[in-house]
């Protein structure tokens, strides 16, 4: 996907408000979850970002079970539920979402790809991945989240922290000229000098192996994955391309983190889109 700064339909406003869609629809917090679209400009009393007080009251968990499972209300909040809800907001949006959600925690975390099953539990980490298409231009949109409800785990701090730093180092790596390779690199180092490691668990790993299992990004447009990966061999980045930078790292025991944002890569330096904050519990 290239960025007409012409003003045509791919232009960086319209990238933003694509971006708004497929990022504000979901937020799992330290308190609770609001389902209200829009910049996040109201901080609620319990820690919700949401548009306004009365979207906030109505979003809000109100409680979990003594066993840890989220609910809102007596709805126990599973991954299916919250997907089926993304979508339906997507729709009411005139959005599609052709290859679902994501919405997935311990254990299936451990598959970075897997879209997630079962109910969702506090002190657990939920990772959000939406990535709709816009139904006027063609173009699509792509953003993770990764919170807690409740407290996080020290180790979850600690590769939250480490993900959040790869992100924005590789973010900085994109520049006009360079190569996918390239930034996929910077990335590795930055999770390498965190105190993990890349690629999937060996056989005789046991279900507290954490490692970051997938490339850096890829390009994003009328495709949802095009090239330049951002990645092993990813080739040369030209001018007014977008990009998706998604590191992340995995474990069946701690669960797993991402977070993605899209970024326009222009002659004055890498532009991101996205404008949600990157916390793990937004408190």
């Amino acid at each position: 996907m290239t960025y007409d700064a012409s003003g045509h339909d791919s232009s960086l406003e319209r990238a933003r408000e694509l971006i708004d869609a497929s990022s504000r629809i979901v937020v799992l917090t330290g308190a609770g979850i609001s389902t209200e679209s829009g910049i996040p400009d109201f901080r609620g009393p319990k820690g919700v970002w949401t548009k306004n007080p009365e979207a906030e009251k109505m979003a809000t968990i109100q409680h979990y079970m003594a066993d840890g499972e989220l609910r809102e209300g007596d709805t126990v909040l599973t991954s299916e539920w919250m997907r089926q809800r993304i979508t339906s907001f997507l729709i009411g949006k005139n959005f599609s979402n052709h290859h679902d959600s994501i919405v997935v925690t311990v254990p299936h975390v451990a598959d970075c790809h897997h879209h997630g099953t079962g109910p969702l539990q506090a002190g657990l980490p939920v990772i959000v991945d939406i990535f709709p298409r816009d139904n006027e231009t063609g173009y699509w949109g792509d953003c993770t989240r990764t919170a807690v409800n409740g407290e996080p785990s020290p180790e979850l701090v600690r590769m939250h922290a480490a993900v959040v730093k790869a992100k924005d180092e590789a973010i900085a790596a994109l520049q006009v000229g360079t190569t996918g390779d390239t930034v996929h690199q910077v990335t590795v180092a930055s999770i390498i000098g965190s105190g993990y490691v890349m690629g999937l668990p060996p056989e005789n790993a046991d279900d507290g192996f954490i490692s970051m299992r997938h490339g850096t990004g890829h390009g994003i447009g009328l495709d949802v994955h095009e090239p330049i990966l951002l990645s092993d061999g990813g080739g040369e980045i030209l001018a007014n391309e977008v990009f998706t930078v998604e590191p992340g790292l995995y474990s069946a025991r701690f669960g797993g983190v991402r977070v993605e944002d899209m970024v326009v890569v222009t002659t004055a330096g890498p532009k991101n889109l996205n404008r949600l904050p990157d916390h793990l519990d937004w408190r």
